[in-house]
């Protein structure tokens, strides 16, 4: 892959880097697994809110996460967001 990447492997990348199921990201942010799943496989965007909360949950700094909510609906994360 290159440089850059979809916003649903993305954060599949990062809640597994981070040790959490779908589930507890669910939990978490307060939707369902199924939602995650859909997001993580690029079936489904996460609303503006939800973003915003993936971007908390998973410790997203405040700096970077303009970048997220931008790519949230169909762009392309650069890798500086990608860790």
């Amino acid at each position: 892959m290159r440089d850059e990447a979809l916003f649903g492997l993305w954060l599949r990348r990062r809640r597994k880097s981070l040790g959490l199921t779908r589930s507890d990201l669910a939990d978490r942010a307060g939707c369902s697994t199924a939602t995650v799943r859909k997001i993580e496989a690029e079936e489904r965007r996460p609303s503006l809110e939800l973003g915003a909360k993936f971007a908390e949950i998973l410790d997203i700094p405040s700096d970077e996460r303009r970048a997220v909510a931008r790519t949230r609906r169909g762009g392309r994360l650069t890798q500086k967001v990608w860790r």
